[in-house]
């Protein structure tokens, strides 16, 4: 029987199918299935791609002796990506495969799940259409196969300009801006493309993944062979036909994609190509262990050098000193495994009383690690951490007690018996690996041989695989040979991305990491504020703003580094619909390293750095302005944002100017008056500016909070945004007023009989403390609505939402408590502080771990990062046309 599993399956995959596999041949009264160990007999589980290859090895004349090809299997479900080389002898076979498997869940299914979730969307208001008779659900399911997969997405052509597509609904009623109009649906073409465009783009991703670690082996590449159902479409064929010729101008090189045509076999390519490898499984690939696979052993005290320092158990039977509970791993991970492979024989030793007489059985312990190479260490050695069992055969040898004589005990030279009488068995093990089966063989003598057959139950992942499966220890269980555990893997990784090249990951630095900058920039600066200090404090904020300096030159030389590799993409980011909202983020960055810079540098310096500070914030503000408009310009000229979507991030291209009042007020303190009066105005002009923008993006937010409900739980950490408006305008409120208080001059509007001063004081407070309780209200909205989210949400780089903004309203707070003099508020923006400084390093930790597990800088995890490349890329092209 042979079975074909995607080469993205993990092994608790695949024995997850071989047990139900199992129940369904004997629920069918078919023989040779075992359900008590959930296995198959002749079961042979081969990967699609590998099935696939050995077909077109076997059938096609294009693929040459010594040549390496990228076999993509495009799917209903999965797209699965290996590379291969072809061995330069005769019979041609599959010699090696160059680098690891890829793939991911791009198959032709997803448009399907794509345009449903699209249709959902569209009618998710419409519940007037839930008449009895239909349903909105039964209405989406129709649609999607009687419209979507049997007329649009069959045929589809990205490059053909076809006109929208209408799809009757009965009953449907007019809404011009959602497309309805007697009682139809118009789909514009520009979303089926994006839903195709967003697996079609991955799919290139796979290949140019196989592609670069290819070339990075020493390997040319020179055919992409397109196989399975997917692989028939008219958009997939001209994508991939595109990235090859874009791939082969930038290296140098020709890849040519080799199609499948209707009717012809290559489609039923894995099929035949599974029946073809399992009958001769002599001629797989080279195989690379995936894991180690140990014995666990007594070993000879001294034996090795990896026993120094330890401290021997003395056996006895023969006395002599030992180190038991070591590991000798004979399979070592990332070794290279042929088709058929054994172990250098080794021996192993078990000894018995004479008295009483028990049965002579030797049973020897298997260990798997994903980790440990080095053997002779004890089991608990770190070397060894992670180890885990993975079963036991046991041998029985009685039978030979007759030809056994017993061993006396030695006599030292002190007259002193070492040892007891016993019995001494010496066998010699190995382990041998014949594709899908790993058989352990023990024998005495020629005439005395035990073999155990393990039966695998794992796919051929030629790259990783050593041979992996059930091993049956002797109570009948079934014990995964690759893992060790039956639970530590699912069938599909949630997300596990390979490494890429720095090249590839530096290009996805995109303007969502400097919101990192603006919550560490904006810790340093209420560190410095705080109301309540002690020894250090102003230490501790030193080094987070010193942090932050280097944080932001770090992340702008990435993205500088970017837009060199990709200059175009620089203005596609700016008209993203997600990255060109955080550019905002980068020059508030910059507001709060100058804020820092007044704060811990001015006293320290002398009067050169008051003018340079001077200058420094008239560019700055020059530059926000700038922005400001320039951004909010594309927004309105190029963007059609959905209401219902709206979230408060899209105030920040207007936080810039949120910020000027405590960079205005904290620089104007160190001016002299004339420049101090100037710069107070200009940070009143500029607060003014950013806090209207802002109130108007409020009301569509609260519009759609209210007609839509909540964010999702993935974008709610971004709904403290709408903290920073209120707070920042309410701290730099304030902080104006307490600088204009002795500022400005007695004339000041040429009217001496009024305390200009005190007046704009007053006036500042009362704003101030206008809006001081709306920060207060949106920071406990979201917070309540994180909590209630907090199991659902997996990090993303808007968790640094969760600082920045409540930097501003502990700011506020502390603004406010000294105006006051309210012990109370002071008291609670310190307690805000220690609570923001424990956030930050949760979100540290997190972003660190996110790059680790390539959660960031990885395909398809930074704001849709590949296509405002891809854009730069079209642009490139059309520019060497």
């Amino acid at each position: 029987m042979i079975l074909c599993v995607p080469a993205i399956w993990t092994q608790k995959a695949c024995r997850d199918m071989q047990a139900c596999l199992a129940v369904a041949m004997k629920r069918a009264n078919f023989t040779r299935a075992d359900l008590q160990n959930k296995s198959v007999d002749n079961l042979f589980i081969v990967s699609e791609p590998e099935a696939a290859a050995a077909h077109m090895l076997s059938t096609s004349a294009e693929i040459k002796a010594g040549d390496c090809f990228v076999l993509l299997d495009a799917g209903g479900g999965t797209v699965d990506a290996n590379t291969y080389r072809v061995s330069r002898e005769e019979p041609l076979r599959l010699e090696t495969e160059i680098v690891a498997p890829g793939g991911g869940l791009h198959g032709s299914s997803y448009l399907n799940e794509g345009f449903r979730d699209y249709l959902k969307d569209l009618l998710a208001e419409e519940t007037y259409l839930n008449d009895g008779n239909e349903t909105i659900h039964g209405i989406v399911e129709r649609i999607t196969f009687e419209e979507f997969e049997k007329r649009i997405k069959r045929g589809f052509d990205y490059n053909q300009q076809t006109s929208r597509k209408e799809i009757y609904i009965r009953g449907l009623r007019d809404n011009p801006a959602k497309g309805f109009r007697n009682e139809c649906i118009y789909i514009p073409r520009v979303k089926i493309r994006e839903i195709f465009f967003k697996h079609l783009d991955a799919i290139a991703e796979i290949v140019k993944s196989q592609l670069d670690e290819a070339r990075g082996k020493g390997y040319t590449v020179g055919k992409v062979v397109l196989i399975g159902g997917f692989g028939t479409s008219i958009s997939l064929s001209q994508r991939l036909q595109h990235f090859l010729q874009e791939y082969g101008r930038e290296h140098n090189c020709r890849i040519t994609l080799m199609e499948p045509q209707q009717g012809t076999s290559i489609i039923n390519a894995v099929a035949s190509g599974a029946v073809l490898r399992a009958l001769n499984k002599a001629n797989g690939p080279e195989r690379i262990a995936r894991s180690s696979y140990g014995i666990l052993r007594t070993e000879p005290f001294g034996q090795y050098p990896e026993h120094a320092g330890l401290k021997p158990s003395y056996d006895r039977h023969d006395g002599m000193p030992y180190i038991k509970q070591t590991i000798d791993w004979v399979l070592k991970l990332g070794e290279r495994v042929p088709s058929v492979w054994q172990c250098e024989p080794f021996t192993c030793s078990h000894t018995f009383d004479v008295w009483p007489v028990r049965p002579f059985i030797c049973k020897e312990i298997l260990y798997v690690s994903d980790r440990a190479t080095r053997s002779h260490y004890r089991k608990t050695h770190p070397n060894n951490k992670g180890a885990e069992y993975v079963g036991e055969i046991e041998v029985d040898f009685s039978s030979l007690r007759e030809q056994l004589v017993p061993i006396e005990p030695v006599v030292n030279s002190n007259k002193q018996k070492i040892g007891k009488r016993h019995y001494r068995i010496d066998f010699t093990m190995a382990i041998k690996v014949v594709d899908r089966d790993l058989e352990w063989s023990q024998f005495r003598s020629r005439d005395y041989t035990k073999i155990i057959a393990i039966k695998m139950s794992q796919p051929s992942d030629p790259q990783y695989d050593a041979g992996a499966g059930y091993a049956r220890n002797m109570n009948g269980h079934p014990v995964d040979i690759e893992s060790g555990s039956s639970a530590r893997d699912r069938a599909f990784p949630k997300n596990a991305p390979r490494p890429l090249r720095l090249k590839d990951r530096v290009v996805r630095i995109t303007w969502s990491w400097f919101p990192c900058t603006m919550s560490t920039g904006g810790l340093a600066n209420l560190l410095n504020e705080q109301p309540y200090t002690f020894t250090g404090l102003k230490t501790i904020g030193k080094i987070f703003f010193i942090l932050n300096i280097i944080l932001f030159l770090t992340f702008t030389a990435l993205i500088i580094a970017r837009f060199a590799m990709k200059p175009r993409a620089f203005s596609t980011s700016l008209h993203h619909p997600s990255e060109s909202f955080f550019f905002g983020a980068f020059w508030v960055s910059i507001a709060l390293i100058l804020t820092g810079a007044q704060s811990y540098g001015g006293p320290e310096t002398g009067p050169w750095f008051t003018t340079a500070m001077r200058v420094v914030f008239w560019i700055y503000y020059a530059c926000e302005m700038v922005v400001a408009v320039t951004q909010y310009h594309i927004i309105f000229e190029t963007e059609r944002l959905d209401i219902s979507e709206a979230l408060p991030g899209w105030i920040l291209p207007a936080y810039p100017f949120l910020v000027t009042g405590m960079l205005a007020a904290k620089i104007a303190g160190s001016q002299p008056q004339w420049s101090a009066v100037q710069i107070i105005v200009a940070g009143l002009m500029g607060q003014g500016l950013g806090w209207m923008l802002a109130l108007f993006i409020y009301a569509v937010y609260l519009s759609r909070l209210i007609q839509h409900k909540l964010p999702d739980a993935s974008k709610r950490p971004g709904m403290f945004i709408a903290v920073g408006p209120t707070a920042f305008t309410c701290g730099g409120l304030i902080a104006l007023g307490t600088q204009a208080k002795s500022a400005l001059p007695d004339d000041f509007l040429s009217t001496p009989s009024i305390p200009a001063g005190e007046l704009w004081s007053g006036i500042s407070v009362a704003a101030g403390l206008f809006i001081w309780l709306m920060a207060i209200w949106f920071s406990a909205l979201s917070a309540i609505s994180v909590l209630r989210a907090a199991r659902r949400m997996e990090f993303s780089l808007s968790w640094w939402a969760l600082v920045f903004p409540n930097v501003g309203l502990a700011l506020a707070s502390i603004n406010v408590g000294n105006t006051l003099s309210s012990r109370g508020i002071k008291i609670f923006a310190s307690t805000l502080t220690v609570v923001l400084v424990i956030v930050w390093f949760i979100c540290a930790a997190f972003h660190i771990r996110a790059i680790i597990n390539r959660d960031l800088l990885a395909v398809g995890k930074d704001l849709d990062v590949e296509h405002v490349n891809k854009q730069h890329d079209i642009k490139a092209e059309k520019q060497r046309d």
